[in-house]
């Protein structure tokens, strides 16, 4: 499935349109010390939206705009992303 993916404030946001996938957090200081072959699970999953086609951060604000899935009938959905992990 189609994937999109934006980096803010050292952290990965993981869109896709995999059924159910919502946005998935990576924080990236982990790669720092990570062995090679490592597998990672997402540090944080926000569930409230599915599956989604695109996003973009707007760095100065801290929100996530999320557009293409089944909610919002496919249009913009907004995301506050200023404490990535919760």
């Amino acid at each position: 499935p189609w994937r999109d993916l934006k980096v803010y404030q050292g952290h990965a946001f993981i869109v896709s349109e995999a059924s159910s996938h919502g946005m998935q957090v990576f924080d990236l200081s982990r790669l720092l010390n990570a062995g090679s072959g490592t597998n990672f699970d997402a540090d944080a999953w926000y569930r409230a939206v599915g599956s989604m086609h695109n996003m973009a951060v707007n760095e100065e604000t801290g929100y996530a705009y999320l557009v293409g899935g089944s909610e919002c009938r496919g249009g913009l959905y907004m995301v506050d992303i200023r404490d990535p992990l919760n």
